[in-house]
C-alpha cells in the first residue's frame, strides 16, 4: 500500500473514532500559518483539530493520546510525502543543482530545518524521492500488464506505451527522474537502484515469456535486449523532456502524440523479436 493510500485510511480511521465517540462533537480550528500551503493534507488537518479539542478527550472511549498518536503518525507521513512533491517540481523548475533545500521547504508549507528530519541532504531526498515514485510505476505497470496475460507481445506494446506515456502526463517528474537524477553524484556512484532493476526486470520477464511460448527468438539474450530496449525509450524520452522544456520557454506544446510514437516504436521492436 502506498503512503498516500495509508494515509487516507488513516484520515478515515480517525474520522470514524470521532462519530463513534457519544458526545463527541469536535469543532474546526481557525486556519493556521501554512495551511494554505497546495501540499498540505487531511492529516495535518486532522492533527491540529486534535489540539483544538483536547477538552473534549474525557471519559470513556479513545483518549486524546491516542488520538493525538494517531493523528502524529499520519501528520509525519503527510509531510514525508509534501516534501517529495514539492522536491519533484522544484528539481524540475531549477534543476537538482541550482534548487535550494529552502524553496523545496517553501514549496512544501514546512521549515527549513523540517526536511532534515526527514532527509539527511539534498542527495538523499533526491534518491528517496527515485525510489518511491519507481514503485508506483513499477505498480501500475503491473497492473497494465496484468491486464495481457498471455499475450508477451501485447505486454511488450503495453510497456512502452505506458512509459511514453508517463513522459506526457507526468513531464516534471519524468525530467526529475531522466535528467536531474544524473546530476547528483551519490545517485551515480554510491546508490543501488533496486527499483529500476525490478523495471527492468519486468521486462526481460517479458522476453522470456514470449521465448517460451515460442514467439520470440530463441537467440536474443534477455540481458542485453533488456537494457536496449530501455536505452532506446530513454533517449526518446529524453528528446521529449528537452522538447517539452523548450516548448514551455516558447508556451508552446509539442505535438506529438505518446500513443502514435508508442506504436511506430513497438512496431520496430516486434519485428526484431519474432521467430
Amino acid at each position: 500500500m502506498t503512503s498516500e493510500m495509508s494515509a487516507r485510511s488513516g484520515v478515515s480511521s480517525v474520522a470514524d473514532m470521532a462519530s463513534n465517540t457519544p458526545g463527541l462533537h469536535p469543532r474546526p480550528c481557525p486556519a493556521g500559518a501554512g495551511d494554505h500551503s497546495p501540499y498540505r493534507t487531511a492529516g495535518e488537518s486532522a492533527a491540529r483539530d486534535l489540539r483544538c479539542n483536547r477538552r473534549l478527550f474525557r471519559g470513556p472511549g479513545p483518549t486524546y493520546l491516542q488520538w493525538v498518536g494517531t493523528a502524529r503518525k499520519l501528520s509525519r507521513e503527510d509531510k514525508r510525502r509534501r516534501i517529495i512533491d514539492a522536491a519533484v517540481q522544484v528539481f524540475a523548475e531549477k534543476g537538482f543543482f541550482g534548487a535550494r533545500v529552502s524553496e523545496i521547504a517553501d514549496a512544501a508549507g514546512v521549515a527549513d530545518g523540517t526536511i532534515y528530519l526527514y532527509f539527511k541532504s539534498k542527495d538523499d531526498l533526491l534518491v528517496s524521492l527515485f525510489e518511491e515514485k519507481m514503485q508506483g510505476i513499477i505498480e501500475n505497470l503491473v497492473a497494465a500488464l496484468s491486464e495481457h496475460t498471455k499475450d508477451p507481445e501485447a505486454k511488450i506494446r503495453r510497456y512502452i506505451a505506458e512509459h511514453l506515456r508517463l513522459v506526457a502526463d507526468q513531464p516534471a517528474l519524468m525530467q526529475v527522474l531522466t535528467i536531474e537524477l544524473r546530476q547528483s553524484a551519490r545517485f551515480i556512484k554510491e546508490y543501488h537502484p533496486k527499483e529500476f532493476r525490478r523495471y527492468l526486470e519486468l521486462l526481460q520477464g517479458i522476453l522470456e515469456e514470449g521465448q517460451r511460448q515460442g514467439v520470440f527468438r530463441e537467440d536474443l539474450d534477455p540481458l542485453v535486449f533488456r537494457r536496449a530496449l530501455f536505452g532506446a525509450l530513454d533517449e526518446m524520452s529524453l528528446e521529449w523532456i528537452l522538447k517539452n522544456m523548450e516548448g514551455a520557454r516558447n508556451d508552446a506544446r509539442p505535438k506529438r502524440d505518446p500513443n502514435q510514437v508508442a506504436e511506430v516504436f513497438s512496431d520496430f521492436m516486434i519485428r526484431g523479436l519474432r521467430s
